[in-house]
C-alpha cells in the first residue's frame, strides 16, 4: 500500500527549577510534503519549519487546550523558529528514507543543516503505521531553548510520533 499522508507530532519537555511555571507542550507539523519515486515508493518527506505549529500544553499525558493563551503559543512558535530551529537560514526539516517496510524505517534526517541516520520501528494501528522515537536537539547542533538564566528550559530530547497512511 502506498503512503500517500504522513502527521508529525512533536513533545517537548520542560526542566529547570522553574518548570512548575512552564508547560511541556505538543507541537504538530501542519504542512509535510512527500516526494515519490516513479514507482510509487516514498523518497523523502519535508516540513516547513514555518508550519509548526503550537497544538496545547500538555498535563502528563493530557492535552490541555486551555493552558495557553493566543500570545502564548504565538511566543512559544516565534522562538521555535527563530531562536531554535532558525529557520531563516534552515527553512526545511527533511528526512531522506532509505528504506521502509511494514515493521520498519530508515534514513537520514537533515535539521538545521546537519544530517543524521535515523532508524525507527513501525507499529502497525489499523490503517496506518506509527513510529514513536526520540530525537536529541544537540544531534544537530540544537542548543536547547532556555531562559530566566536557565532556571526554565527545555530538555534536550523531543519525543517524534509519525504515522504513515
Amino acid at each position: 500500500m502506498p503512503i500517500t499522508s504522513v502527521d508529525i507530532e512533536l513533545f517537548t519537555f520542560k526542566a529547570g527549577l522553574l518548570a512548575r511555571a512552564a508547560h511541556d507542550l505538543k507541537l504538530r507539523a501542519g504542512s509535510v510534503q512527500l516526494e515519490h519515486a516513479p514507482d510509487g515508493r516514498l523518497e523523502a518527506v519535508s516540513i516547513p519549519v514555518a508550519s509548526i505549529q503550537v497544538v496545547c500544553a500538555m498535563r502528563g499525558k493530557q492535552e490541555d487546550h486551555r493552558a495557553l493563551s493566543a500570545a502564548n503559543r504565538a511566543e512559544i512558535e516565534d522562538n521555535l523558529r527563530t531562536r531554535v530551529l532558525d529557520a531563516a537560514r534552515h527553512p526545511v526539516i527533511r528526512f531522506d528514507v532509505a528504506a521502509i517496510n511494514p515493521h520498519h524505517i530508515r534514513g537520514t534526517l537533515t535539521l538545521r543543516g546537519r544530517s543524521r541516520p535515523l532508524d525507527a520501528r513501525l507499529v502497525r494501528r489499523n490503517d496506518h503505521q506509527t513510529a514513536t522515537l526520540r530525537i536529541d536537539q544537540r544531534d544537530f547542533g540544537i542548543t536547547p531553548f532556555r531562559a530566566a538564566m536557565g532556571a526554565l528550559r527545555i530538555q534536550p530530547e523531543v519525543e517524534v510520533v509519525v504515522t504513515l497512511s
